[in-house]
C-alpha cells in the first residue's frame, strides 16, 4: 500500500488535481470499480517507471469518471482516505481482480479513439 500511495502523490501532482470539497461517503459500487483501477495505475506507476505514461493516462481516465459522477468534491483525498482504510492484502486483491476489467475498460476506449481519430 505504501507504493500505491507514493505512486499516488506523484500521480495527483502529475495531474494537478485540486481539493475542492470534503470526501463522500459511502462509496458507490461504480464509484468503488473506478477506484480499484486507480489503484491498479497508482500502482503501476510506483512499480514501472516505463510505464509511467500509460499509468498516468489511466489515473486521469478513472479520476475523471470520478469527478464527472461526483462534481465539486476532492476525488484524489477520497481515493486516499479509501486506499488508507485497506489492508495490503486486501488493497493487493482488489488490484488483481481487477486488472482484467481495467485493462478492457481502457482498451475499449483506445480503440475507440484510434476509430474515430481514423475518421477525421
Amino acid at each position: 500500500m505504501k507504493r500505491v500511495m507514493s505512486a499516488l502523490s506523484l500521480g495527483a501532482v502529475l495531474m494537478a488535481t485540486t481539493a475542492m470539497a470534503p470526501a463522500q461517503d459511502p462509496i458507490s459500487e461504480t464509484d468503488l470499480k473506478d477506484m480499484e483501477c486507480l489503484a491498479l495505475y497508482a500502482w503501476m506507476l510506483g512499480e514501472n517507471p516505463d510505464e509511467q505514461s500509460f499509468a498516468v493516462a489511466g489515473m486521469v481516465y478513472h479520476i475523471g469518471r470520478l469527478e464527472g459522477r461526483n462534481p465539486g468534491s476532492d476525488q484524489v483525498g477520497r481515493f486516499s482516505a479509501w486506499a488508507k482504510g485497506q489492508t495490503d492484502e486486501a488493497l493487493s486483491g482488489r488490484i488483481e481482480r481487477a486488472r482484467p476489467r481495467c485493462a478492457a475498460e481502457i482498451g475499449s476506449l483506445g480503440e475507440s479513439m484510434v476509430r474515430h481519430g481514423s475518421d477525421m
